[in-house]
């Protein structure tokens, strides 16, 4: 599974609303297989922040990405 992940400074938007313009405070993880370890490294990565996950099969096709943990701070 792929996860495409971001930072939100409002976690309750919908759908992909809030993403942010730019290259910071975004993150793509091939290499993990579970939502679990993708929250687990994001917490490292962004302690007391809050973030987005979505699950996708095409990172261009927005049509292919489904939100799949909103994490709060």
């Amino acid at each position: 599974m792929q996860f495409y992940s971001y930072v939100t400074e409002t976690p309750d938007a919908p759908g992909m609303t809030d993403e942010p313009v730019g290259s910071g405070g975004r993150s793509i993880d091939r290499d993990l297989r579970t939502v679990r370890g993708v929250v687990r490294r994001l917490e490292k990565a962004w302690p007391g922040k809050s973030f987005k996950v979505f699950s996708f099969t095409n990172i261009y096709d927005a049509r292919t990405h489904r939100l799949v943990h909103t994490h709060w701070a």
